[in-house]
């Protein structure tokens, strides 16, 4: 038997949160984000699919990729 979440919990595990809210990121990398139209971590998520666009994007922010 497995664990299915009812959609209030699948709501609450797949939020899409602000980016504000993501632990570890300075003021400046949020700025960053918001500047590349990345407000949500929604919008991260569909950013960065892809190790491909992952590194893209870290590399356009000047970040490490984590």
């Amino acid at each position: 038997m497995s664990f299915k979440p009812n959609n209030c919990e699948s709501a609450m595990l797949l939020g899409d949160w602000p980016i504000a809210q993501l632990p570890g990121l300075s003021r400046k990398n949020q700025s960053q984000l918001l500047e590349c139209g990345i407000a949500t971590t929604g919008q991260l998520m569909l950013w960065a699919n892809s190790p491909a666009s992952r590194q893209a994007l870290a590399n356009q922010l000047q970040i490490h990729v984590q």
